[in-house]
């Protein structure tokens, strides 16, 4: 299995988001980027690499 990732996936970083109402603690973090990551690596699951761009054809 190859895993694209950048460093910019770090940049997401919110601090809340809304649910059901509330504001909460936002899922997606750059905590949980890194912990994915880790895990990707310790488990051994193939290669780590980074995004190409293919620009706006394909859409």
């Amino acid at each position: 299995m190859r895993t694209v990732f950048s460093d910019r996936q770090l940049l997401q970083d919110g601090s809340s988001e809304l649910i059901d109402g509330k504001l909460v603690k936002a899922f997606e973090c750059k905590e949980r980027a890194e912990i994915v990551l880790a895990r990707v690596r310790e488990r051994g699951l193939g290669e780590v690499i980074e995004p190409t761009a293919h620009g706006l054809d394909p859409v």
